[in-house]
């Protein structure tokens, strides 16, 4: 099992599709520095003491002697528990970078003065897409 994250599909509305947006941000383009908050966020997570404990009592509850072995759709449970948790805490951790922008690579000027501030990846307003619909899903 395996926990895939990233965006749920969207459009902007100008007709473009949010996967796009966040892929050719996170890889960069010629005119768009990389800004690969999935990953960066990603990697604060993973390397924090509660998803380390986390991961330590998955591995010995699989592996502890007990009298009846544990079944297989006990496995996955406490696996999909685990990566829940993981899940969760990396969409907190990108909104919360997405919503500083201390962690990214600025805007060019010409932008932060059309949207009037310096968050890159941040549209502003309740029609903010992006921080909308970031999300998780498990897969097997």
């Amino acid at each position: 099992m395996q926990i895939n994250i990233g965006v749920k599909h969207a459009v902007y509305p100008n007709g473009e599709s949010l996967a796009d947006v966040m892929t050719y941000n996170h890889y960069g383009t010629p005119t768009i520095p990389p800004r690969p908050v999935l990953r960066i966020a990603a990697e604060k997570v993973v390397s924090r003491e509660e998803i380390k404990d986390a991961l330590a009592v998955f591995v010995k509850n699989l592996t502890a002697p007990r009298s009846t072995p544990i079944s297989e759709a006990e496995a996955k449970q406490l696996e999909k528990e685990v990566l829940r948790k993981i899940g969760v805490q990396v969409i907190k951790e990108a909104k919360a970078i997405i919503m500083s922008g201390g962690e990214l690579q600025h805007n060019a000027p010409s932008t932060v003065k059309q949207k009037g501030f310096d968050l890159p990846l941040y549209g502003g307003g309740e029609n903010h897409i992006m921080i909308k619909n970031l999300g998780f899903e498990y897969e097997d």
